[in-house]
């Protein structure tokens, strides 16, 4: 059995090359994620490392909601929970670092209203610590 072809069973076995396509995905996603890491733990940190990383992982999120969406996995929405903590931890490290910079906490701000932060409870996860 492949990795990938265990789910909901509603879509049934991977093709290999479906299966090829998404090893190269996942790879090039940790990869990715690696090297802003490096970046934004090396001794000069630069905010404009932050900017990118966060961007990164948000356009990573827009496509898993939409991949989602068009594959009718309905609810399913781990990964994009995984993917949205890992945006606010990213923004709570650059406020931190950069408490002056307006830009940044204007798109947090933004970053929060879209994904509705800290309604589903009656606290708010997502401000930074």
């Amino acid at each position: 059995m492949y990795m990938g072809q265990k789910g909901s069973g509603k879509l049934g076995p991977m093709m290999p090359s479906q299966l090829l396509v998404e090893l190269r995905t996942s790879r090039g996603i940790v990869k990715k994620r690696k090297d802003f890491e490096y970046k934004i733990q090396r001794h000069a940190k630069c905010k404009e490392d932050y900017l990118r990383y966060i961007q990164f992982e948000m356009d990573l999120l827009k496509r898993v909601k939409t991949r989602r969406e068009n594959m009718g996995l309905g609810n399913k929405k781990d990964v994009e929970f995984a993917i949205a903590n890992r945006v606010n931890r990213l923004f709570s490290k650059a406020i931190k670092r950069f408490p002056s910079d307006v830009r940044i906490w204007i798109s947090y701000i933004k970053f929060c209203k879209q994904m509705s932060c800290g309604s589903h409870s009656g606290t708010n996860d997502a401000s930074p610590q």
